[in-house]
């Protein structure tokens, strides 16, 4: 059965309520169709507030796509070990309420992404990524770097800074310093050559 509107808010009222009682208490969120997510199911909107669904999700999958991307909204970086255990929770709270089938869906989903190699956004991968950014395209800017970033995990520039802004700087100096570096060893080892 498709999902009506009606139905959508109400069900995303109630994973508020239920699954994410201490999230969101000002009702800053929203959550609305979209005709197409590039085939997701659904979309954890940080900068504008809103959980978006895809046109086409199924009753029986609704409440799963609300508990995911509110998790996302909840837990900042993508699919890492913090967004699996708020999952996780999510999970224990369904069988708590006797929801034994949204348990199993959730618990799977949890397993789906433990199974994948998916980046962890830590502010170490943000360092190694910012360098290589900054020493392999000498014309790029810091602001554009940053923007390749935040798009890869899915955040607002804000966020992202919050985040990750002392290992992106860290990872840009360096980035550009090596260049420089790459650039006397060379003169160095042509200066030593018959």
């Amino acid at each position: 059965m498709i999902v009506k509107r009606g139905d959508l808010q109400r069900e995303f009222a109630r994973v508020r309520r239920v699954f994410f009682p201490r999230w969101d208490r000002k009702r800053e969120w929203h959550v609305r169709w979209f005709p197409d997510l590039c085939g997701a199911d659904g979309k954890c909107f940080r900068g504008t507030k809103v959980i978006g669904i895809a046109h086409g999700v199924r009753m029986k999958d609704l409440t799963l796509v609300l508990i995911h991307e509110s998790a996302h909204a909840v837990v900042f970086g993508g699919e890492n070990e913090r967004w699996k255990a708020r999952m996780r929770r999510a999970a224990q709270k369904a069988e708590k309420l006797g929801e034994n089938r949204l348990a199993k869906q959730i618990q799977a989903e949890v397993r789906a992404y433990r199974r994948q190699s998916a980046i962890s956004f830590d502010p170490s991968y943000v360092q190694d990524r910012m360098e290589d950014i900054a020493s392999e395209n000498p014309a790029v800017t810091f602001d554009a770097a940053v923007a390749i970033l935040r798009r890869e995990c899915a955040a607002t520039e804000a966020d992202f800074l919050k985040h990750f802004g002392k290992a992106a700087r860290a990872g840009w100096r360096e980035g550009k310093r090596l260049p420089r570096l790459w650039e006397a060893a060379r003169a160095r080892r042509t200066s030593t050559e018959p």
